[in-house]
């Protein structure tokens, strides 16, 4: 090849893809640049008895490497410099002899792929076979199917036993892995997706990431939960006054945290095996609300100087909200994250949320977080499940947690002092800050415009507060009070019991799933109409909607009994307080969650059943006999 049949692209030999001779000992790094130079100066025109002359390469030689030069290496560029290296290969071995007889042990280099360039049917079928299967079927093909379909097709297309590879014990075997192998290796997300599962293949195929577009401060949030992994343990105390220390199964850190500079700006321990879009609001909502230090009980635990939440550490970010919420779309969030969740935090936020591709939660920094807080956190502690089953630090997690009693309030303080030491620490993500001063930093360039709650809605903040139409029941006429029922208890007040003009009528209601001791009502216009109560004893203890559920759910199934002038959630405590209840570990979890709806300590004595007094008797009163007046 001379250098005038090169067009101009090829001939700055500048551009051409370059060796690096640092591992090269001298006689291969010698051997190298003098070619390197001959193809240099003979493609810049230079006469071929000079470049002999200078480089000791015969001019009959130089064509010959410009043509290696010039060859297409299988990335798709040109060889260029890379055909100078000693014992530079540019062309695949192409067998040009019959393969040897049977018996032979060697001598078969190139003979498969001398097979295929013969039948090109072959070639076809097996790579259709191969590489149109999914990366699951491909990732569990044994080298015996494949061996078994190469043959099949071999026959198909008349080979015999005494030709190649029909002649041999176990066929082209290792030739047939060897060349699926390659085949897998050219589509490199193929690859991935068998070697690592669908995850990898979609991480691969999202290709080179692009720098993270710099974000406001408060533009974006994101939420998650993690299944802690730990047992930790509760204190009963039964009628009797016996205390008795239990574990309770995993359970559930919800967590919010802001993009920009990686704060964490609230969290929630769920006590059930999933957690539901209440719990989700609710971790919103502790984000929102301003942050106070707990009142520690463990003996030198304490606050590290400057930790907190932004919520309670900077009075600008005191019941700010952000325009962005983020997660990953996983399975779990496809039951929590429903459309209330999504109307509540238009409506009462005003912002929009991001669900991102499905199950990819790789690129989020709450990801990060939760490794971080696993690792240095609660694999650290007693108890732990550690990262698995083969994990020596945990031999039998539930014995340690007993042993060392590790209990659900000592965690909650645990790991409030965590996130707010957290929020105080140096990071990567802020180029040395700390999130705290580098949001105080941003706010302090005067730059940022951050949406805040309206201060006359802050006393009566709540993200779990449902509105829905209600109908208005009696009969008056029958000596019933006008009432509404809710979850199959009635509410009525003063007010309503006797106002004959809103009988059969539909009202709004304003219910807080948190605490159904009360619902607020309002007429079909909006105007405020006054707030009813929860009768036949559930009107006295604060509980939630699951604990409701949970309660009529024992009650239809004749597993608990409860009179008119019960509190039915005392009654409740103390069925779960029973032995036979307490062998079943969901129960025990059950009883923390109703012990916090609550608000009551998780080792406060249960209390006797507490009568209620006449005024609130039941709404429904015995019907009067045929004979009576």
């Amino acid at each position: 090849m001379s250098p005038r049949s090169l067009d101009s692209t090829r001939l700055d030999w500048r551009k051409w893809p370059d060796v690096n001779t640092a591992e090269m000992d001298e006689f291969e790094r010698k051997y190298f640049l003098c070619r390197k130079h001959a193809l240099c100066m003979y493609v810049d025109g230079h006469p071929t008895a000079s470049i002999a002359a200078a480089t000791g390469i015969p001019r009959q030689h130089l064509s010959v490497l410009l043509g290696k030069a010039m060859d297409i290496h299988h990335d798709g560029h040109i060889f260029g410099f890379r055909a100078c290296r000693y014992y530079a290969r540019v062309k695949r071995y192409k067998r040009q002899m019959r393969p040897p007889r049977p018996g032979t042990k060697f001598g078969y280099a190139g003979a498969l792929q001398q097979l295929l360039e013969a039948y090109p049917a072959i070639a076809r079928g097996f790579r259709q076979f191969v590489m149109g299967a999914s990366p699951e079927k491909i990732a569990r093909l044994s080298q015996a199917r494949l061996n078994k379909k190469f043959e099949e097709l071999c026959r198909t297309e008349g080979l015999t036993e005494a030709v190649y590879p029909m002649n041999l014990p176990f066929g082209a075997l290792s030739s047939v892995v060897r060349l699926v192998k390659r085949w897998i290796m050219e589509e490199a997300q193929r690859f991935a997706a068998i070697r690592g599962g669908a995850r990898a293949a979609r991480k691969f195929g999202s290709g080179v990431r692009e720098p993270r577009a710099r974000l406001a401060t408060y533009q974006r949030v994101e939420f998650d939960g993690h299944l802690i992994d730990g047992f930790f343990t509760i204190r009963v105390v039964n009628p009797d006054g016996l205390e008795a220390t239990l574990t309770l199964e995993r359970i559930w850190l919800l967590l919010v945290r802001e993009c920009a500079t990686g704060a964490i700006l609230g969290y929630h321990l769920v006590l059930r095996r999933e957690y539901s879009a209440e719990d989700v609001l609710t971790c919103i909502e502790n984000a929102i609300r301003p942050w106070t230090r707990k009142t520690l009980t463990i003996p030198s635990l304490e606050y590290p100087p400057g930790a907190g939440l932004p919520s309670g550490s900077i009075p600008s970010l005191s019941w700010a909200v952000w325009q962005e919420l983020t997660f990953d779309n996983a399975a779990a969030h496809g039951k929590s994250i429903g459309s209330w969740v999504w109307d509540t935090v238009a409506k009462q936020i005003g912002c929009v949320i991001d669900p991102g591709p499905v199950a990819t939660p790789d690129s989020r920094l709450i990801e990060g977080l939760f490794r971080n807080l696993t690792g240095n956190g609660f694999q650290t502690l007693p108890g732990t499940t550690g990262k698995g089953p083969g994990d020596p630090r945990c031999a039998n997690p539930e014995k340690e947690a007993l042993a060392y009693d590790v209990s659900l309030d000592e965690i909650e303080e645990v790991l409030d002092v965590y996130l707010a030491d957290f929020n105080a620490r140096p990071t990567q993500t802020t180029y040395g800050r700390s999130p705290l001063s580098a949001l105080e930093y941003s706010l302090g360039q005067g730059t940022e415009s951050i949406s805040h709650i309206p201060e006359n809605k802050r006393e009566d903040f709540c993200l779990t507060r449902q509105t829905r139409r209600v109908f208005i029941r009696g009969p008056l006429e029958k000596g019933y009070p006008l009432h509404v029922n809710f979850m199959h208890v009635p509410y009525t007040s003063a007010q309503l019991s006797g106002a004959a003009a809103l009988e059969n009528t539909w009202m709004l209601a304003d219910i807080n799933t948190r605490d159904l001791r009360t619902i607020r009502l309002s007429l079909p216009n909006g105007d405020h109409y006054g707030v009813i109560t929860a009768t036949r004893g559930w009107g006295v203890t604060k509980h939630d909607q699951r604990v409701r559920g949970a309660i009529f759910d024992l009650v239809r199934k004749g597993k608990m009994f409860l009179r008119d002038r019960d509190d039915p959630i005392e009654v409740y405590l103390r069925h779960l307080e029973e032995k036979k209840s307490l062998r079943v570990k969901r129960k025990r979890n059950m009883l923390a969650h109703t012990r916090r709806a609550a608000e009551r300590p998780l080792c406060d004595p249960i209390a006797p059943a507490k009568l209620m007094p006449k005024k609130l008797a039941p709404i429904r009163p015995r019907k009067p006999n045929a004979d009576s007046g």
